[in-house]
């Protein structure tokens, strides 16, 4: 079974035909998932604002808007542009395919419908999709955690300037010989930072 965040996936089906509603939502049930038919793209925009599916099977041939439309519409909406489509034909035409992954479709389904062929498309887009989303969501973690560690670097640098600063000021005083020694373990201290990358464009030879 095939499941996004620990849940069965939620399949949209879209279908004008009553009895393709229902073949494929035994198929869909038989491979471990919750089906969603609606007979319309009406009611399949209803069920969208309803809750989001991870996955839609959409019929091409759809009366008012066709499938073609549907999808166009669908991925300029930024909430369900990246779930993936599946359209339904009831012919193997090589123009129909193109035009619907011109349009950003997944993959196609055409009648009569094999238990077999529906269930392997399905779950392949499917883990496509869960796959997709976990990229996404580790790039955001890394992003965030090198936000975190950038901040902590300027923090860092700021401190160390400040502090180098202080021990110049203490140094450019009549010196004792306490203070002495401590100019000098600054300057090799300066000295030292100077060959890391990170300060060489901070500690120049005049702030030495």
């Amino acid at each position: 079974m095939d499941t996004l965040q620990g849940q069965k996936a939620n399949i949209l089906i879209v279908d004008d035909v009553a009895p393709n509603l229902m073949i494929l939502s035994a198929m869909i049930q038989q491979a471990g998932h919750m089906p969603r038919p609606v007979i319309s793209v009406e009611e399949a925009m209803r069920a969208i604002d309803a809750m989001l599916p991870d996955l839609i099977l959409l019929d091409i041939s759809m009366p008012n808007i066709t499938g073609f439309e549907y999808c166009k519409m669908l991925k300029k909406d930024s909430k369900t542009q990246d779930i993936p489509i599946i359209f339904i034909s009831a012919k193997d035409s090589t123009a129909d395919k193109q035009e619907g992954f011109r349009l950003g479709a997944s993959d196609f389904i055409t009648r009569p419908f094999e238990t077999e062929e529906v269930i392997v498309r399905v779950n392949n887009q499917l883990g496509n999709y869960r796959l997709k989303r976990e990229m996404e969501q580790y790039n955001k973690h890394l992003q965030l955690l090198a936000r975190e560690q950038l901040v902590k670097l300027k923090e860092n640098q700021q401190k160390l300037v400040q502090a180098l600063v202080q021990l110049n000021e203490l140094g450019s005083r009549k010196p004792s010989g306490r203070t002495e020694r401590m100019v000098k373990n600054c300057r090799r201290l300066a000295l030292g930072l100077q060959l890391s990358p990170k300060y060489e464009n901070i500690i120049t030879e005049d702030f030495v």
